[in-house]
Formats: structure tokens, C-alpha cells, sequence
């Protein structure tokens, strides 16, 4: 911060300080004032409570106030926010449950909250404003992710994202700058019905902890919001981020219900490229995709060490493609206690070159469901890709037989399969 405005800042809730006649306190509640020029915030889903969000919390993180830090407390009641709420660090923000709820309107298109490093979001919901369904229903498109953690050190904990276009973002404002990445973030017990993004990572690394994931139609069954979502909506994306380590996660109705790809962000001009690029050594321990077009999709060249345990894929039915595909190349991953069902191609698609992938300890109930003959594993592409399976059982392959290689290596229970044969 400029040493000028740290003046400014700390003149004015000096001034805050000595009207409000206040002891020194690491713990302030939202809904009182503080002075005049910080009001107690209404929270009646109408007034604009910006000013009071924003200006409490610079009260606790400022120099006058002895902790450069502490706690804001939101009480139950509808908290309209019409500026993004920058949470500052060293702050936790901490409301009461469901009842405290934080409202952005379509006027805001920019996040409703923003995370600086080592600050910390807990006990809130967050709504958005939507269309109401109707035929030929979308989402706002327009809107930014609701939520962005922006910095290293942060805990998004027992929060409900109700119903945004795009819902977590974790990426620095300095991405893809070279000095842009963070680290070390922790986000466990999310609630909500993202509608097109739920949680999208890039620029991480550092180790980030993902737990507790449940994506589910909270705001609407409506079937003219819920068909859009299962032709448009990514439930958790990943790109350049080194050890994402993610477990008990839950997505419905997706397009992609999980996907690793490359960062789509251009280079600045003098960038060496070291915060863009893929995934490296994710472990995903379970995750439960339910009525997704596709499970798993890796579609970033070059994602490596990618381990996937306890995994299960109920495709979309006649919609579905294969529950996971590897649509890339340079990919290695390991994927055990796969459990896939109805799907109507390949239970596992491989696309691209030099691709080293290893199943093991697998159930494939269904798969070929259109009947057109996908083996259940198969390399379609990339004459130096190896599929490996082991220890796997199998259901109904609706007339199709096991695997197919049409190029590559297929590894059945230790016997290799040339190219162009079925098993």
C-alpha cells in the first residue's frame, strides 16, 4: 500500500476509533456501528450494506485498531452488496449459517466477495439474481465468478453458492504474471447449484485442499435450467496447479464433471511461462459423478501424475460420452476403484500420443449402451499411448467386447495387445 493512503486509511479509523469510544477489539459484528462514517449494516435484502461490510472490515485490519486483523461477524439477515466486499487480510468473516446471506444483484458484475491472502470466509450463503426459468432458459453470462480467492493462505469453510453463473475462483490478480501464484488454500464444505463453473483453479503452486464438495440442484429442478447446465456446466476445473489434493467431492448434472486442461490465459509479453501451463500430481480421493455428459476430462497436454481412488461415474444416459476421456497428450494417470455405469460409448476414451494411463481394481457395469460396438477401453488415437488394466470386472457391454486399440498399447492383466485388436 502506498505509504500516503496507509496515512489516509489509518486517519480515518482513528477518527472511527475515537467517535465510537471503543476499546481495542479483534472481533466486530457487521450490524453494529461503529461510527457515523460506519454504519451498522440492515440487512434487509434491500438496502445497500456495502459501505458497512467494507468499512468494518478495514476498521479491523488497519494499524489503529492494535490486531491488523481479527473477526467480523455477519448476523442472520439478507445482506444486499452492491461493490465487491474485499476481505482483507488477516480477517475472518464469519456468519451464523444459512441465515446470514450475502445478495448480488445482476447490476454487480463483478465478485461479491474477494479474498487477500490469509483472510478467511466462513458460515455464509451467497445468492445471485437469475432469470427466471422459462423455455430456452440461460444463465446471466456476464457475470465474474461470484466468489475469488486471490491470495496465498486462504480458508473458504461451510459456505452455501446458491445459484451463480460462475462460483469459485481461485487466482491471483496477478495472474499470469510470473509473481502471480498462490498457494497453500483450503476450501472444504461447499454447497450450491453453479450453473455453468462451479470452482476453477489456476496459477496454484502451491499445495491447495479442495474437500467436501456437494454441487446439486439447491435452487432449481426446473428442467429448463438443469438441461442447460448438463449441455454447458463444468463442475471443477483445474489447469496450471501442482498438487490440488481433493476429496469427497459431489457434482450433478454436468457436462464435465471434472476437467484438466491448460490455462487459456496468453502469456504477458516477458512472461517464462511459469505459472501457465497444467496439472501436476492431483489426488482425487472420492468423487462421485452423478448424471454428467462426461466424469473426467483431460484435455491439457502434458497433465502428469495424476492419481484418481474411488471413483463413480452414472452417466447421462443417451447423452453421455465416455465417463472418462483423455483427450490430450504427454498425460500419465492412475485411476483405481472405477466404478462406471450407462454409458453409451467406451467407459474410457483415449486421444492423443504418448499417453501412459493404468486402471486398476475396477467395476465397468454398462457400457456401448447405443449399441454401436465401443469396447468398454480403447485408444483411438496416438500410436505411443499404453492403457494398462488390472483387476477389473465387467457387466454388459451391450454386445461389445472388452478393449480396442486401434493404435497404441493395450495392457490386460499383464498381456500386451497389439494394435488393431479387440478383445
Amino acid at each position: 500500500m502506498h505509504k500516503y493512503r496507509a496515512l489516509a486509511v489509518l486517519f480515518y479509523c482513528s477518527s472511527i476509533f475515537a467517535q465510537s469510544g471503543t476499546g481495542l477489539t479483534s472481533v466486530v459484528d457487521v450490524g453494529q456501528a461503529l461510527s457515523v462514517q460506519c454504519p451498522a449494516s440492515v440487512g434487509d435484502g434491500i438496502s445497500d450494506d456495502s459501505t458497512a461490510f467494507q468499512c468494518h472490515a478495514d476498521y479491523l485490519s488497519s494499524a489503529v485498531n492494535g490486531y491488523k486483523g481479527g473477526r467480523l461477524h455477519i448476523p442472520a439477515g439478507i445482506f444486499y452488496l452492491s461493490r465487491t466486499f474485499v476481505v482483507p487480510e488477516n480477517l475472518m468473516v464469519q456468519g451464523v449459517g444459512d441465515g446470514s446471506v450475502l445478495r448480488q444483484k445482476h447490476s454487480l458484475l463483478q465478485p461479491l466477495v474477494k479474498l487477500q491472502r490469509h483472510s478467511q470466509l466462513k458460515n455464509v450463503k451467497l445468492i445471485q439474481e437469475q432469470p427466471a426459468p422459462t423455455a430456452g432458459w440461460s444463465p446471466y453470462m456476464d457475470y465474474d465468478f461470484q466468489l475469488q480467492v486471490a491470495g496465498d493462505a486462504v480458508n473458504v469453510e461451510d459456505i452455501v453458492i446458491l445459484n451463480p453463473t460462475k462460483g469459485i475462483l481461485v487466482r491471483s490478480d496477478r495472474f499470469p504474471n510470473d509473481d502471480g501464484a498462490i498457494g497453500q488454500v483450503y476450501i472444504r464444505n461447499v454447497r450450491g447449484q453453479p450453473l455453468y463453473q462451479g470452482i476453477y483453479m489456476d496459477g496454484i503452486l502451491d499445495i491447495c485442499r479442495i474437500n467436501d464438495i456437494h454441487f446439486w440442484p439447491f435452487w432449481s429442478l426446473d428442467q429448463n435450467v438443469t438441461n442447460w447446465t448438463a449441455s454447458n456446466g463444468y463442475g471443477i476445473l483445474s489447469f496450471r496447479n501442482d498438487n490440488p489434493f481433493m476429496s469427497e467431492l459431489f457434482t450433478f448434472g454436468y457436462f464435465v464433471g471434472m476437467q484438466f486442461g491448460v490455462t487459456p490465459t496468453p502469456l504477458p509479453p516477458g512472461n517464462q511461462g511459469n505459472v501457465v501451463g497444467f496439472t501436476s500430481r492431483a489426488r482425487i480421493s472420492g468423487y462421485d459423478c452423478d448424471g454428467c455428459t462426461t466424469g473426467v476430462l483431460i484435455s491439457g497436454n502434458g497433465t502428469n501424475g495424476i492419481e484418481i481412488d474411488k471413483v463413480q461415474i452414472l452417466s447421462r444416459g443417451p447423452y453421455s460420452y465416455s465417463p472418462i476421456t483423455i483427450n490430450a497428450s504427454h498425460v500419465s494417470a492412475s485411476i483405481s476403484k472405477l466404478d462406471t455405469t450407462l454409458s453409451t460409448v467406451n467407459a474410457v476414451r483415449i486421444d492423443g500420443d504418448y499417453n501412459s494411463i493404468l486402471i486398476s481394481d475396477s467395476l465397468i457395469r454398462t457400457w456401448n449402451v447405443n449399441g454401436l460396438g465401443f469396447p468398454a477401453f480403447e485408444i483411438a488415437s496416438g500410436p505411443n499411448s499404453v492403457l494398462q488394466i488390472s483387476n477389473t470386472l465387467y457387466g454388459d457391454g451391450h454386445g461389445a467386447l472388452v478393449s480396442r486399440a486401434i493404435q497404441g498399447t493395450v495392457v490386460i492383466n499383464g498381456v500386451t495387445h497389439a494394435p488393431g485388436v479387440v478383445q
